[in-house]
């Protein structure tokens, strides 16, 4: 696929700079090194405008995407943590806007049990949970703009939530709903390049930029309740986002190196 091949590609760049930075790193005398900060402990909160291609697209349209991110940055400015996502849509596509076909009567309409017309919604969850390593270049001697780089793998999960007013549809009752859902989850890769505006000691920063999500997944439904079929091809979902956050930091420092007048 085109898509892929980008995708990769930009990985591989991604890789060589971590890779040429940490070799040079090694290589210099522990001695010699100076770092402008101490180890830093920070958590960062952010949100992003998502857009799928690939499967995914086939299935839904735009969705949001906000997470945390604790990390540590080392004295190189080498960073890894946690991270946790949570995306969100209401945008249905292609078959995922027709699950319901089946319960619906000649007018288009699910009946609940009183008789009257359901009043259902269709939307679109999920979740990224996983680790991120990275690396930031500051790009001037003031230390206050940086490029920010990352590469994160984990679990990618999303469904098709059914939300009935008052659970009172027989056919969506408890369990049943599952049938219809489309939960899929898998192996996810993702890689961010931003810029920050991180300041020397600043404990609140910001950044933004673009990041792209690569997902193996399947569905983990053993029968699709619509189709009256199993759903077990393994499927390629891909993510392209505009992310955006603030950072807030927490650094150790050794007083004595540091005095203000």
């Amino acid at each position: 696929m085109k898509d892929s091949g980008i995708l990769q590609k930009f990985l591989l760049i991604l890789l060589f700079v971590f890779v040429d930075e940490f070799v040079v790193f090694a290589q210099q005398d522990s001695t010699k090194q100076k770092s402008w900060h101490e180890n830093v402990i920070g958590v960062s909160g952010f949100y992003s405008l998502q857009s799928p291609f690939g499967e995914l697209a086939n299935r839904y349209g735009l969705n949001s995407d906000v997470g945390v991110y604790p990390f540590f940055m080392l004295k190189n400015n080498f960073t890894f943590g946690l991270e946790f996502n949570y995306m969100f849509g209401n945008q249905l596509k292609g078959d995922a806007a027709h699950i319901l076909d089946n319960l619906k009567t000649d007018n288009g309409q699910v009946l609940n049990t009183n008789g009257e017309y359901a009043n259902i919604v269709l939307s679109e969850r999920g979740f990224f949970a996983g680790g991120r390593i990275g690396k930031i270049f500051y790009l001037k001697k003031g230390k206050k703009t940086a490029l920010i780089t990352n590469l994160g793998i984990g679990l990618l999960q999303h469904k098709i939530r059914i939300e009935v007013e008052g659970n009172n549809v027989p056919g969506l009752y408890g369990d049943y709903s599952k049938g219809y859902d489309r939960l899929t989850n898998g192996l996810a890769i993702n890689q961010f390049l931003g810029v920050g505006y991180m300041p020397l000691y600043s404990p609140i920063n910001f950044f933004v930029g673009i990041e792209v999500n690569e997902a193996w997944t399947k569905n983990r439904r053993d029968f699709n309740f619509d189709t009256m079929e199993c759903d077990d091809h393994q499927r390629h979902d891909f993510l392209f986002g505009i992310k955006a956050g603030w950072i807030i930091t927490i650094y150790k420092q050794d007083i004595k190196q540091y005095y203000y007048f």
